[in-house]
Parts: C-alpha cells; sequence; structure tokens
C-alpha cells in the first residue's frame, strides 16, 4: 500500500503543478477546465491507494461478490449525487461526485479485506 501511496502523491504533486500544461497537451481549450481535472485526480488517488489494490485482493480471494455490492452501492449514490450536484454546479458536481465515489469503493474494500483478513487469522492460527 505505501508504494501506491508515493505513487499517487507523485501522479498528485505532477498534476497539481502542471495541471494546465498536462490538458494544453490534449487541446488547449480544456486547460480552463483544470480545477475539476485536479478534482479528478484526488478521485485517481482513492483507487490507487485502495480500490485497485484491495478490489483484486477481494477478488483473487474469492470475494467477487463484494467487489459487486461495492460497484452497485457506488453506481446508485453516484446516479443520486449526479442528480443533485450537477444541475447547482455543472462539471464540478460531478467531478466531486466521482472523486467522492472513488474514495468511498477504495475506502470500503479495504474495510471488507480487513475483516476478511482477520476473519482468516483467527480461523487459521486457532
Amino acid at each position: 500500500m505505501l508504494f501506491f501511496t508515493f505513487i499517487s502523491f507523485g501522479i498528485c504533486g505532477i498534476s497539481f503543478l502542471f495541471s494546465q500544461e498536462l490538458l494544453s497537451l490534449l487541446d488547449s481549450s480544456f486547460a480552463q477546465y483544470y480545477d475539476t481535472f485536479l478534482i479528478l485526480i484526488v478521485g485517481i488517488c482513492g483507487i490507487l491507494i485502495f480500490r485497485g489494490l484491495y478490489g483484486n485482493l477481494l477478488s483473487s480471494i474469492g470475494k467477487v461478490h463484494i467487489n459487486y455490492y461495492i460497484g452497485s452501492v457506488a453506481l446508485l449514490l453516484n446516479s443520486i449525487s449526479n442528480y443533485y450536484l450537477i444541475p447547482k454546479y455543472g462539471i464540478l458536481g460531478a467531478a466531486l461526485t466521482s472523486a467522492f465515489i472513488m474514495w468511498f469503493t477504495g475506502i470500503i474494500s479495504y474495510v471488507w479485506f480487513l475483516i476478511l483478513y482477520k476473519k482468516f487469522n483467527r480461523v487459521a492460527y486457532k
């Protein structure tokens, strides 16, 4: 997890320092959306630190159904949040919702993995 934390902080740092330049590489008109880009980058850090690692670990120990339920709850929360935030905040509302959902699913995956890991260790070492 420490490795992914360093990688995500590096990506965040570079993105915060060079957000407009990075977006201009795609199209110069995208530079105006740097604030939205930065919000999404913060969300991506949640995926890199938690969701990518622990979501895959859940699948690898045969608990794919937990990922399914986490994804289903995330889809529902994302839909509801977008319904309220996009009309009020536009693209920033969508970015805020997405960033929140990225961290939410990552943390929930982490918590579920810890619960299952502790449960397995209690059973295995008795």
